[in-house]
């Protein structure tokens, strides 16, 4: 298993590659580890990196679970308030 930076070096031939940028925050200043089908790449925050599209989505799919998870924090949080 190869750990790498985001960069062309763990693609496919003829793999497309999409650039993206996760932004620095106050509470989360590491890399973001994306592993897919034995692939890994960790993505370094605030950098434009291009990655392949199965990564991307990845991370795409992180962040919706990231923000439904808030929603229901919030939901559970305004019923205990009540």
């Amino acid at each position: 298993m190869k750990n790498t930076t985001a960069s062309s070096k763990n693609t496919i031939d003829g793999e497309k590659l999409v650039k993206v940028r996760i932004p620095l925050t106050g509470e989360d200043t590491g890399d973001v580890f994306v592993s897919v089908n034995d692939r890994n790449w960790y993505i370094k925050r605030g950098a434009l990196v291009e990655i392949p599209e199965c990564a991307a989505e990845v991370l795409m799919r992180r962040e919706e679970r990231i923000s439904e998870a808030l929603e229901y924090e919030n939901k559970v949080q305004s019923r205990s308030a009540e």
